[in-house]
């Protein structure tokens, strides 16, 4: 693909990902009523801070979300589909609506990147499929069969990678990775994929020769793991993870107790480091301090 993510990353460019929109949904006081919708008034379920579900139930919002952000500088936005897998979706009865969620949640995305590729055609914008986990006592097969309806109504919206995000047990991360590794490989393409995880124990999993060459339809793009930017161990066992992978995402969650310039100048550090390509930004960082942030990248 003409500018790709990856060819822009070789190129020595480092980009920022938007992956977790919670901290500013917050900003607009939604009630019950609002993630209802009118398409879901009469669920008996409790909806409240469900963020997927206002995909379809308060689509405006989230195009709104995604252009806030891809104003302020972000090169890569996540769909709101993080927890739209159907094991998660029985909790609220919309088991029926996966598809449907995944495929409007990527639609929404993809509408906003390339309208921002168009008007900044110097900067292309992509738009990443988000997933997460499955309880760890998830049966394999059922595991891949659920990552596989999600990931293809993602990609029927027109998703230019695929984003496992807080990963944190094995079931997911090989079910999920099996999943969309089989869907690239019948389609005869290599599949981008962007893996965070949040369990230092995947370490032994995912740090061997062994597990790229498992997953031959997939171009790990970047990986590394969620962490408080406070938290000096879990950067450098981020840092580690460069001895098999080309590219390091440092995927970043806000803590209340550092300031908005300390956050920038402990980026900038890290930006230092060649293998990091990818900043990612998770909860309460808003668009403001995206903004302050692309100065820099």
């Amino acid at each position: 693909m003409k500018n790709g993510i990856s060819q822009i990353l070789d190129g020595g460019k480092k980009l920022i990902l938007e992956g977790n929109k919670f901290g500013l949904l917050n900003k607009y006081s939604l009630k019950e009523r609002d993630f209802r919708g009118d398409r879901f008034k009469e669920t008996s379920e409790n909806l409240f801070e469900f963020c997927d579900v206002l995909s379809l139930s308060k689509p405006e919002i989230i195009s709104e979300i995604h252009e806030r952000y891809l104003k302020s500088g972000v090169d890569i936005i996540a769909t709101n589909s993080l927890n739209s897998n159907r094991l998660s979706l029985v909790k609220y009865s919309l088991e029926d609506f996966t598809y449907e969620l995944n495929l409007s949640s990527a639609k929404l995305a993809r509408n906003i990147v390339t309208k921002y590729s168009s008007i900044t055609w110097d900067k292309p914008r992509f738009a990443a499929g988000a997933l997460s986990n499955v309880v760890p006592e998830t049966d394999f097969n059922l595991a891949e069969s659920v990552f596989s309806e999600q990931i293809k109504a993602l990609y029927a919206g027109r998703v230019d990678l695929v984003f496992f995000n807080d990963i944190k047990n094995e079931v997911s991360l090989l079910a999920g990775l099996t999943a969309y590794n089989k869907l690239m490989h019948r389609r005869k393409k290599i599949g981008d994929v962007i893996l965070v995880l949040s369990n230092f124990d995947l370490e032994k999993v995912i740090n061997t020769p062994e597990f790229i060459k498992d997953f031959s339809s997939l171009n790990f793009v970047a990986v590394g793991y969620r962490f408080n930017v406070t938290e000096k161990e879990c950067e450098q066992k981020t840092l580690n993870l460069s001895q098999n992978f080309k590219s390091i995402i440092c995927s970043f969650y806000a803590d209340t107790d550092f300031s908005q310039q300390e956050f920038l100048e402990k980026i900038a550090e890290i930006k230092l480091n060649e293998k990091v390509k990818i900043i990612g930004l998770e909860n309460d960082f808003m668009p403001d301090f995206v903004t302050e942030l692309s100065k820099i990248f």
